[in-house]
């Protein structure tokens, strides 16, 4: 308890450097752990019952760290890993606000009036067809192409946003949120590696000023929380937004519009949760559940739709949702901010 308060005290002095070891240290632990169930290696000691001194969390952890070769079973590392992804999602909520602190009761889509002012992505729509491909931007072509992309961004600034629909404010925000986002990468040298690279000592990227949207100049926070989170109960919107990263869901190389919102949003939600690599995967015969940390980071926000586990489920094939159904030990794929560059 007392490592974990100290934990907790430098997480607050430095929450975004504590969230990236943290995410290091959970990630070690359990690639270690598949990495030898993965070989066939086995160790009588890690079959054995353990002493009662060694059932606290930390003697777990410190087990883990003296005895790197130890085969750890699962649940033994889930000891191990629990914790530490509890601090994380700790740290992570000190830079994330609550859903309740909504000025108003959250809206479903569903339930969303289509009366009011439409907004055309048009000039959006062309350029991610033209330069977007299996999820990745090719940043060097569209910078040829910015002249296109700054009269989108012009658009953004220019559009009356209390009166648009409340479907195409939605779509209006998660089109803004990406285009925003890219131009972050734009004005960047060329040799940008990760959007993480632009943040400063003072200001992390995501508090940085990155345009204007309706006369108001916004971060890419503004956007994500005061306009898309504390506005729509809506979690598969954390699949539509994308944040020019590789471990981010892919980037949609189609404009979102209020006339298929619930089916682009579906598709998005299912790519990703499909994607192995960085969505949700099942290991060790589906006794483990690897999922994005971005169901870590915002946790809360799934709790309507049953939490993350069923969430996932609810996106995925016959075969894995019955595994996800048989609450499997969750695990958490290393997040990659390399930039999403084709």
């Amino acid at each position: 308890r007392l490592s974990l308060r100290r934990l907790q005290e430098e997480a607050q002095a430095n929450p975004v450097q504590h969230s990236r070891d943290i995410a290091r240290s959970a990630a070690g632990i359990d690639q270690f752990a598949t990495r030898r169930q993965r070989d066939g290696r086995t160790d009588r000691r890690a079959t054995r019952r353990p002493r009662s001194t060694m059932r606290t969390t930390t003697l777990a952890l410190a087990a883990v760290a003296a005895a790197p070769a130890l085969a750890l079973l699962t649940p033994l590392e889930s000891l191990a890993a629990r914790p530490l992804h509890a601090l994380e999602k700790y740290v992570a909520s000190k830079q994330i606000p609550r859903l309740d602190a909504a000025p108003a009761p959250l809206l479903k889509l569903s339930e969303a009036g289509a009366a009011g002012a439409a907004f055309d992505h048009g000039a959006w729509e062309s350029l991610l067809r033209a330069h977007v491909a299996d999820g990745l931007v090719n940043y060097d072509r569209l910078r040829k192409d910015r002249a296109a992309f700054d009269g989108y961004l012009a658009s953004l600034a220019n559009a009356d946003v209390s009166a648009l629909a409340p479907r195409e404010q939605l779509a209006f925000f998660l089109n803004a949120y990406n285009a925003l986002c890219v131009a972050h990468v734009l004005n960047a040298p060329p040799d940008l590696a990760s959007i993480l690279d632009l943040s400063t000592k003072e200001t992390a990227i995501w508090d940085a000023p990155a345009g204007t949207l309706g006369g108001e100049v916004v971060s890419l926070n503004d956007v994500e929380h005061q306009n898309l989170r504390l506005v729509w109960a809506e979690p598969e919107l954390h699949a539509c937004i994308v944040c020019a990263s590789t471990s981010c869901p892919d980037l949609a190389s189609f404009a979102f519009s209020s006339e298929k919102l619930e089916a682009q949003m579906a598709s998005r939600a299912e790519a990703w949760l499909s994607d192995q690599t960085k969505g949700c995967a099942l290991e060790r015969g589906g006794a483990v559940a690897r999922l994005s940390r971005i169901l870590l980071w915002f946790e809360d926000d799934f709790v309507e739709a049953g939490g993350a586990l069923a969430f996932a489920a609810a996106r995925a094939d016959a075969a894995t949702k019955a595994s996800l159904g048989a609450r499997p030990a969750v695990r958490y794929f290393a997040y990659d901010w390399s930039l999403n560059k084709a």
